[in-house]
């Protein structure tokens, strides 16, 4: 994880307070860590015959991180569809526009308007410094100079996500499996079929990536979000009510109110915790297990953008690993252990991923583990499947 072209935190931080402009990249290391460095590997990892992508996709994740906030913050619903709408104006506007026409008015009106009300709802420092230097357009600006196919591909995207948050805005409530699939589709299924197109406008490389697999990869990492998110998202309904989706759905815990869902002792909520738990597992298992077809299926003269692939779906899968071992009662309860892997964990992932593609191995090695994640654990020190043993025999097995 030291890549020397990542920012750093605190450096970004105390650019703002000194009044300097945060680029592209400070912003997407502020609220995206996670992705930051995959992001990364579009370019450090490319092929030879490979175009660098980093930028475009930095700039994507940044207006669906945009996007996002004004889904998450804690402010009227009403407003929230309302900025949701602003942005997505906002994009359609710079995809429609000429490059060298002036988005100043973008800038000053609507997504000024947006972004206010998003600030209004934020409850970090880090939401509040990324929605106010987003606010200043500079994203919006950097976009703008992309070829027309990568501008209406982010023009999508940012629309595909905000009719699907708009959708769910609107219902409060999800009440059948289906619909929050076509949620998770909505807000990152399509935009994985968003980054195939992104793949063929770069490098020329039509017919060569399956659309579906891509979209069900991003589903499946959506699906990890939400039972990872479980708790944060109730605690944040119940302090705003009208600000939230309930994004379980009501189908799995019939009968039974959020509050006894969430915060009742007794036998019968504490039972239908773990089968909620179930069924979400159940449904993410069966999409991240497809997932590695698509990534396997992604030609390693594409490194970086297989790269770009791999290590969030391995992510999401040590992710679900450590949730069904921590258990539905802790997820529930907002234990972070319990949702979230360690650094080191994820500094493995990724170095694991360098090594992977650079041997050329990263279909192998899907092979075993999505038949049998047990076995190779991320986790440094894990006594079931210690990292670093089994990283060291697989190293020299596949050595060149």
């Amino acid at each position: 994880m030291n890549d020397s072209i990542i920012p750093n935190i605190d450096e970004i931080l105390k650019k703002d307070r000194s009044g300097e402009l945060l680029t592209s990249s400070d912003l997407l290391f502020l609220l995206s860590r996670s992705f930051s460095f995959p992001i990364s590997h579009l370019e450090t990892l490319k092929g030879q015959e490979e175009n660098n992508k980093r930028y475009i996709v930095q700039d994507l994740y940044n207006a669906l991180r945009a996007t996002d906030e004004a889904e998450d913050g804690r402010f009227p619903i009403t407003d929230k569809i309302d900025a949701l709408r602003k942005l997505h104006y906002c994009y359609a506007e710079v995809a429609r526009r000429d490059s060298k026409d002036s988005i100043d008015d973008l800038i000053t009106g609507d997504l000024r308007i947006a972004t206010e009300k998003m600030m209004s709802g934020a409850i970090s420092e880090h939401k509040r410094v990324f929605i106010k230097h987003f606010a200043r357009g500079t994203v919006l600006k950097s976009t703008q100079g992309f070829s027309q196919p990568i501008r209406d591909i982010i023009r999508n995207s940012v629309g595909n996500m905000s009719v699907g948050m708009i959708k769910a805005l609107e219902a409060r409530e999800l009440q059948k499996v289906t619909d929050l699939v076509e949620y998770c589709d909505y807000v990152a299924g399509l935009v994985g079929i968003g980054l195939t197109q992104i793949v063929e406008a770069t490098d020329n490389q039509h017919e060569i990536l399956d659309k579906n697999k891509a979209k069900v990869l991003g589903r499946g990492l959506q699906l990890t979000n939400v039972a990872k998110n479980i708790r944060e998202d109730q605690d944040a309904r119940a302090d705003y009510p009208d600000s939230r989706t309930l994004f379980i759905p009501r189908e799995l815990f019939p009968g039974m109110n959020p509050q006894e869902l969430f915060y009742s002792k007794d036998k019968v909520a504490k039972d239908m915790r773990e089968n909620v738990f179930e069924s979400l597992y159940g449904l993410a298992r069966e999409n991240l297990k497809d997932s590695a077809g698509y990534v396997a299926s992604i030609p390693d003269y594409l490194s970086g953008y297989k790269a770009f692939c791999f290590s969030p779906l391995v992510t999401a899968i040590e992710t679900w690993k450590l949730m069904y071992h921590s258990g539905a009662q802790r997820i529930f309860e907002g234990d972070e252990s319990a949702v979230k892997i360690s650094r080191d964990t994820f500094k493995n992932i990724l170095e694991f991923t360098v090594t992977a593609v650079q041997s050329g191995k990263i279909n192998e090695f899907l092979t075993e583990y999505i038949e049998n994640p047990k076995k190779y654990s991320f986790q440094s020190g894990d006594k079931r499947a210690n990292y670093e043993q089994w990283n060291s025999k697989w190293n020299s097995a596949n050595a060149a």
